[in-house]
């Protein structure tokens, strides 16, 4: 845009007007109240613009607000004017965008949690019963479920308030370096979880698709293969609905199964909820945070 002043010197009082070059016919206002903070938006200020031919204070025209603007309030850098504000201009606009956005993705994040209960208050195991040895369990800052493989091994935990039919199952992930755990959907109490329901298998370790992070242990593939350093937070969500099973790992989704998937259709369509140990040999390890369900129709 070509600026334009409407009117010249102190009155400041009119409103301002930017003409597009390509398009004389379509000026575009900036009400008076604005074009007044305009100058100290962008480190300017009026003074008293002269008449660069009559050197008079009077009936200065725009060019010369402009040669004023450049040699004295600037003292005699050179400064392109349009530039420097459509500059500004866009950036106002993109810090507003930006604001918005960011307004946007906490509603939609809070949005994304309505309906979720807490399945572990991160302070105790209240609502929690372990299958097999109970060492190697603990409890760390920050509401983190851990278990060390050097203490306790060939374990599992499940929450035993109830059974889940149809929901969506969120929590975080951390394991160690050739690690192995995995996450257990409508199982059984007793021996064998990953069998008496299914389990969304968590590993570090070299495995094929269908046994790696991210994939309904032996039942479903992985495409694409997600995310499985050792050592970072990862998390996982989950949907249950009939026969049909969705994993999304870090935000991508990694199994979206079908009818068609014979094996899982032999699968219970009710069972607990359950954790694995760190299933490997020590001093491997598995930790688990902000677990959380919403149950569906």
């Amino acid at each position: 845009f070509q600026p334009a002043f409407s009117r010249c010197g102190r009155d400041v009082s009119a409103p301002l007007r930017l003409w597009n070059p390509e398009n004389v016919h379509s000026p575009v206002t900036i009400p008076s109240t604005l074009s007044k903070k305009i100058p100290s938006m962008f480190g300017l200020a009026y003074g008293a613009p002269i008449n660069q031919k009559t050197k008079n204070p009077k009936n200065a025209s725009a060019n010369d607000v402009l040669f004023y603007t450049n040699q004295r309030l600037l003292k005699n850098r050179p400064m392109n004017f349009t530039t420097n504000f459509t500059s500004a201009c866009l950036g106002i606009l993109l810090l507003t965008a930006f604001a918005c956005h960011a307004n946007d993705q906490n509603t939609k994040i809070a949005a994304d949690e309505t309906g979720f209960t807490p399945l572990f208050d991160g302070k105790t195991l209240n609502g929690w019963t372990i299958h097999g040895t109970e060492s190697g369990w603990s409890i760390q800052p920050g509401g983190i479920l851990r278990n060390d493989a050097s203490v306790g091994n060939h374990n599992w935990i499940y929450y035993d308030q109830k059974t889940f039919k149809n929901f969506i199952l969120k929590l975080e992930w951390k394991v160690a370096p050739n690690g192995n755990s995995g996450v257990f959907l409508r199982a059984k109490k007793g021996d064998a979880p990953w069998a008496t329901g299914a389990e969304v298998q968590i590993s570090n370790a070299p495995r094929d698709n269908n046994h790696c992070t991210g994939s309904l242990y032996g039942l479903a593939a992985v495409n694409p293969r997600p995310d499985e350093r050792a050592d970072v937070w990862h998390s996982y969500e989950i949907h249950c609905v009939g026969n049909r099973y969705t994993v999304i790992a870090d935000s991508v989704t990694c199994v979206q199964s079908t009818d068609a998937n014979k094996a899982l259709l032999t699968r219970p369509l009710d069972g607990y909820i359950g954790l694995q140990d760190a299933h490997q040999k020590a001093p491997s390890y598995i930790e688990y945070r902000n677990i959380r369900i919403k149950e569906l129709k």
